[in-house]
């Protein structure tokens, strides 16, 4: 499969103005609002509390709060890796490409390589 060069694809460029002009008309940043900051605390504390609280120890002799703590660590990597990151790495947080890039690394934190990412899903 190829596709059209950077400029050359009417398709991207048309849905690329489209966006551009909803935003525009509705007065809405393209970048995160409240809602996403939120989402973005809630996905990491889904994941770090549980983490927290079975590295010290705290669910010793009850496997079932292990077990669900370890599926609320489950959700959270998921949600860190499927909405934080990859809202990061299309450049939706700041018009700031390094502050994008940073909250990107947070995937290096679950087991990923941002760089990587980036390559495999912007370019290839």
């Amino acid at each position: 499969m190829r596709f059209a060069p950077k400029g050359q694809n009417s398709f991207y460029d048309a849905v690329i103005a489209r966006v551009n002009a909803y935003f525009e008309a509705n007065n809405i940043s393209p970048y995160a609002n409240s809602a996403m900051w939120v989402k973005t605390a809630a996905m990491l504390l889904l994941y770090f509390v549980p983490y927290i609280i079975i590295v010290t120890g705290q669910t010793a002799g009850n496997p079932w709060l292990f077990f669900g703590l370890w599926v609320l660590m489950g959700f959270g990597v998921s949600g860190i890796g499927t909405s934080v990151m990859h809202d990061a790495n299309h450049g939706t947080y700041s018009p700031k490409k390094s502050v994008n890039k940073y909250i990107s690394y947070i995937l290096e934190i679950i087991g990923g390589y941002a760089v990587n990412w980036r390559i495999q899903h912007n370019v290839l």
